[in-house]
């Protein structure tokens, strides 16, 4: 894991920018998401992950849907 410490300013907003050598080193680009969290005394960022964000999805409208019991993947992933 490389170590990384650099500062960025808060603007009036409240919007901070992330600096290019963490968006590099964490493959963040624009339009990824990102995940805040905080931990005891400190603010931690990830990139979210795009499984994650479809987990979140699918957990979100599980109960808006009706999920069948029994699915053929077979059947759903066979291209016609």
């Amino acid at each position: 894991m490389v170590s990384l410490r650099l500062t960025a300013s808060v603007g009036e907003k409240g919007q901070v920018v992330i600096p290019k050598p963490v968006r590099d080193l964490l493959g963040i680009t624009p339009h990824n998401e990102v995940v805040f969290s905080v931990q005891e005394d400190k603010v931690v960022l990830e990139k979210k992950d795009p499984k994650q964000a479809y987990l979140e999805f699918i957990m979100a409208v599980k109960d808006k849907i009706k999920m069948p019991k029994k699915v053929d993947w077979d059947e759903l992933c066979t291209l016609t």
